[in-house]
């Protein structure tokens, strides 16, 4: 299955990742970030523990610290509901939903949002990471791609706070 990420901002854009030939982002990320997860909360194998590690090596700062924000804003699949959206899945699609579930992929989905400058910061000292480090290829990490997402990311998020977002978050399809 191929991922695409869009950013979603305050300012109701949607803005698909691109690479500079013209290709689609997310593959890569969608693979990286799930790692990086466990790495920060350290429940990765060894093997993950020990790559991340030698990546975190290169940082002035502590890694896991930086990247909060990129470890809180992304989310998968096709949770899209506004504050008001259980009225129009109950009359849609009155039996597939309970007002509960609805509810709570809310108030998840609104805990999405980060600032969209520190997300920029974090994203661009993951690519500075990147770039230093010399690591191995693995399941989570391809050495071209993973940073061609990781800079096409990070023009995406420029390219939002241009245009006046204030907070983002990251949607893979």
């Amino acid at each position: 299955m191929s991922w695409v990420a869009f950013i979603e901002t305050d300012r109701g854009d949607r803005l698909k990742l691109f690479h500079p030939e013209g290709s689609a982002g997310g593959n890569a990320l969608l693979a990286f970030l799930p790692a990086l997860d466990s790495y920060c909360s350290r429940t990765g194998d060894t093997v993950l523990q020990e790559w991340f590690s030698s990546l975190e090596g290169n940082a002035e700062s502590l890694m896991c610290e930086t990247i909060q924000e990129l470890l809180q804003c992304y989310y998968s699949g096709e949770m899209n509901y506004e504050e008001d959206a259980y009225r129009w899945f109950l009359e849609q699609i009155p039996a597939a939903f309970t007002e509960e579930q609805i509810q709570k992929d809310i108030v998840e989905l609104m805990q999405k949002w980060v600032v969209a400058k520190t997300l920029l910061d974090g994203v661009d000292k993951i690519i500075l990471l990147l770039k230093k480090a010399k690591l191995e290829e693995t399941w989570w990490y391809d050495p071209l791609w993973t940073l061609a997402d990781f800079e096409s990311l990070s023009q995406t998020l420029l390219l939002a706070i241009q245009r006046k977002a204030e907070r983002v978050r990251i949607k893979f399809t």
